[in-house]
Order: structure tokens, then sequence, then C-alpha cells
């Protein structure tokens, strides 16, 4: 079975329908709040198959992994035994080419030929084709297509090899997403990360670092606050391994690479430090990243209440309703509202004010960026794309150099019968045919 094109056509086709169906399979990932909420409680089986087997999902899961390893065995044994039937049927120094079953030729009358002339106008023919030329009595066997099998288990072998890097890259690729604000340092291991698209087979492991995220800034188009042209980052890496310490700058198109990881550029928003204070003492004191609106809103809960904060970087009112005139830090204001379970209270404050509501005290003293860095691995992807192309040079050789064989028979006295093969341009050998039968017989007579 292994040693059959057809399992490896299976498994193509297999894999193209997986796709394909999960092409249709919504993926809630892409859908909002309100779209992922509707689409769970109407049709919970689709929400279900959707959420595992959408064509993302599955792309960047383990199974093309398996899929590539079964392939590469395919492929494998294919070739060996293309390679060993290659070795029985092709023709040894001396020898005739192995004859293609039982074929019918073309008979043409050369009964005024002597055997000698027609032999040394078909050696004439099959050189000009670049072809070789075996003889033994009453046959005549041109044939060519040596260099295109190897073009064959060359390209074979270059599939293998580039087999190889798309499973490492399937097994052994990871995307993985972390949270930090400005002045945060971060020691990168598992648990640093919020969110894990993908991880490696073997687990994720993370280069041992310590990231100090010291800024965040915007640029923006001159004629335009709102357009922004590049968001820079600068990091402090201290190689925890080395203890050597760098200064890294990654931008919106400019990743961070370090010993071979990549680290891209996501997101990002704003990150109020919000103090609740009572009776006097500070019972919360966290930087918040503010992730909705472009990353200038957010809520959540503390102590029995709910408290939502809209920031205003460059604060103006207008028509009675409070708006920001630019994304840029010039006049910063917070929206805060905040719910209990007996008052609510809902107040404009500059930065470092204070909004007060039964024995709470909510003060915002500073505001920093945040940013969400993906951590990427796609180790053997590149290799796969950069051996591929150097697989078409053994596609190329096959297709110059085809499996052809054409052998001219003695049937009796004034009858030669020509029997073409070619394993894969039946028509262009039939015309090969055409061009040898008048060559020949453009020297009867």
């Amino acid at each position: 079975m292994l040693v059959s094109r057809n399992v490896a056509i299976w498994l193509l086709t297999l894999v193209t329908l997986i796709l394909a169906i999960g092409a249709f399979l919504p993926n809630p990932e892409l859908l909002t709040d309100s779209q992922r909420v509707d689409l769970q409680s109407r049709h919970p089986l689709i929400y279900y198959l959707g959420e595992r087997y959408n064509s993302e999902k599955v792309a960047k899961g383990y199974f093309f992994g398996f899929i590539g390893i079964f392939l590469i065995i395919s492929t494998t044994m294919c070739s060996l035994d293309r390679l060993f039937k290659w070795r029985k049927t092709r023709a040894r120094s001396g020898e005739m080419p192995v004859m293609p079953g039982q074929r019918k030729g073309r008979e043409i009358a050369v009964d005024m030929l002597n055997r000698d002339n027609i032999y040394n106008r078909s050696l004439d023919w099959f050189k000009r084709k670049r072809m070789r030329v075996y003889r033994d009595k009453d046959l005549v066997v041109g044939y060519r297509g040596e260099a295109g099998f190897w073009g064959s288990i060359f390209f074979h072998a270059i599939l293998i090899t580039a087999l190889f890097g798309l499973v490492i890259y399937y097994l052994g690729g990871y995307r993985a997403s972390f949270n930090i604000t400005e002045g945060q340092t971060l020691h990168l291991k598992k648990e640093s990360f919020f969110y894990i698209e993908k991880e490696p087979l073997w687990g994720l492991r993370p280069p041992d670092i310590a990231l100090k995220l010291l800024s965040v800034y915007t640029t923006y188009a001159p004629q335009d606050p709102w357009t922004a042209i590049d968001h820079v980052v600068k990091f402090e890496v201290n190689d925890l391994e080395t203890g050597e310490t760098s200064m890294q700058t990654m931008k919106i198109n400019k990743p961070l690479i370090y010993r071979g990881v990549d680290f891209l550029l996501q997101s990002g928003g704003f990150s109020p430090r919000v103090m609740i204070s009572k009776g006097g003492g500070v019972i919360f004191d966290k930087f918040v990243s503010l992730k909705n609106e472009g990353g200038r809103a957010d809520d959540f809960p503390f102590n029995g209440m709910h408290i939502s904060i809209t920031f205003f970087p460059d604060y103006i009112e207008r028509d009675g309703r409070h708006d920001t005139r630019t994304p840029q830090i010039k006049n910063p204001f917070f929206l805060v509202a905040v719910n209990t379970a007996n008052d609510s209270k809902t107040e404009l404050i500059p930065l470092g004010g204070t909004i007060s509501i039964e024995e709470y005290k909510i003060h915002i003293p500073d505001i920093r960026r945040w940013v969400i860095i993906q951590m990427v691995g796609e180790p053997g992807i590149g290799f796969f794309f950069v051996i591929s192309f150097a697989g078409l040079i053994g596609v190329f050789v096959r297709f110059i150099d085809p499996d052809e064989r054409i052998y001219l028979r003695f049937k009796g006295e004034g009858v030669l019968e020509i029997i073409p093969y070619s394993k894969y341009f039946s028509g262009l050998i039939e015309e090969r045919v055409s061009d040898l039968s008048e060559y020949i017989l453009s020297e009867k007579g």
C-alpha cells in the first residue's frame, strides 16, 4: 500500500476535504461578542464544530504534521519501489530495453531496402533525437529517459526533505501572546502568556530572558493626527542565561528577533494606574489595560463594585458629549462610572483626579501605554519553501527527458513494425513514429 501513489493522492484529497469542510464552519474568534452569543444559542452544534474544527484551527494543529510523516514514509517507499523496478527494467550496457508488454505497432513496407540501410537511417534519426540505440538481429531499439528518471528520483528526494520541514513546522511551531505595560518587567515563561494559540508537541519553551518595556510611542501623519505612520516599542532585554543586557527596538513591521525567536507587535492601548482606597488604606493599586474602543476603555469588577473607565487623551467637548481631539496625550481626562449594590456615580476627572462613592475613593495618578506581543516560531517553514524550488529542477529534467522507447522489428521480408512506448506523452510519441517512418521511407527507391 505504501508504495502506491494513490496513498499520497488519497491523503492530499483528505486534507483538501477537511480544509474545505472547515472553511464552511464559522470561526467564533472572528465573530463579535453578540454574534458569538447568538450563534451559540441558536445553533449550538454548529458553534461546537466551528470552535474546534474550523479550517484555521485545524491548519494550526498537529493533524497535518502526522499526515506529513505518513506522506514522507509513503513517498520514500514509492521512490525505493520505483528505483528497484527501474533496475530490473532498464537496459544495462549492451542489453536490450525491456519490451512494454503486448503492444500493436505500425507496419510499413520496406521491400526495396536492405536492413543495414534501415539500421543506418534509424540510427541517424535516433541520434538526432538524442536517443540511445540497441541492435540485435531483427530488432532495433531507440530509447531515452534515464536522466529524466533520475530527475524524478531527485524530485522525490527533495519532496521528502521538504516534507520534513513541513512536519517540523506543524509539530514544532508556536504562537503565544503576552501583555506588558511601560515600566513593567516580565520574566518570560509559559505562565507569562495569556493566550497560547499554538504550542509545540514537546511543549512551549520561551528563551530565558526578562523583558522590561521602556517606552511605547506612535508617529502620526503631519496633516492627519489620527493616521499612525509607525508604532515604536523599546525594550531592555536581560538574558538570564548569559547575564547580558541589551536595548532592543520593535516596530509594527520590524519584529524583535532574539535567539531565533520572533516577537511581533500585535496591538496596544492605554493603561491608567488605578488606586482604590477605603478608610485611608489602599486596597487596589494596579495599571489597568484598557482594551476596548481602540485601547481607550474597559470595565472590571472589584469588591462588589463595577468600575468602567473611558480615557480621552486630548479631551474636548463636542455638542454636549465627551470626545478626544487626537489620540495623543495632550489633555488627558477620564470618564469613570462606578456602580455598587446601593449607589452609582459617573464623573469626568482629569489625570490625577479622584472620584468618591460611599466609603471608596478611586484615584488615577498616572497613565502609561500597554502592548500585546506575540512570540512566534515557525521552524521548518522557510526551509520548506526554499528546498521546494530546488525540486523544480528534477521536474524540469523529467519533462525534457521523458521515458520513451521506439522498437523497430522486421516481420518477414519487406515489413518493418514500429512499436512506440511513452509513459507520459503518448500523443507526442505517435508523432515521433510518423516522423521516423517518413525518414526511413525517404530513402526508399
